[in-house]
């Protein structure tokens, strides 16, 4: 009579988890560096989603909006004369830079100044880039 049970002895499911280990342990540093890399992506468009909101809100309402760095990871989005709202960088981001002294401000016409934001996270850059025209871009920046 032959035995029809299968199954896995449990050195098969010693070794099994072992070289998961492994792979595991291989993978680690690069599961890292994409979850920074992906961090730092949408801090740069929460940044830019912001300000989009303050030139669209200086169109709408007729007045100045100002878009602020507070510290190295809030910003605030303020209507001239309203309420200020505030947002947090996502993770490990941080303003590294800006060249406008870390304020912009949008004009009535949608107008806004020229400025640029940099933010950073574990050596790895982005811009977030505003021209007088108000228009707003993300883009990469250098490595540090």
């Amino acid at each position: 009579m032959v035995d029809r049970r299968r199954g896995f002895t449990l050195l098969e499911l010693l070794v099994l988890l072992g070289v998961l280990g492994i792979v595991a342990l291989a993978s680690a540093p690069h599961v890292a560096a994409m979850r920074s890399a992906l961090e730092l992506r949408a801090a740069s468009l929460r940044v830019a989603s912001e300000m989009t909101r303050a030139r669209y809100g200086a169109l709408a309402e007729g007045r100045t909006w100002w878009v602020r760095v507070v510290d190295a990871t809030t910003l605030e989005v303020e209507p001239e004369g309203g309420d200020a709202t505030r947002a947090r960088l996502p993770g490990q981001t941080r303003f590294v830079a800006s060249t406008s002294g870390g304020d912009v401000r949008f004009r009535p016409n949608g107008w806004g100044e020229n400025a640029t934001f940099t933010l950073g996270a574990r050596g790895e850059r982005r811009r977030v880039v505003v021209n007088q025209r108000g228009r707003i871009e993300v883009r990469p920046g250098d490595a540090s």
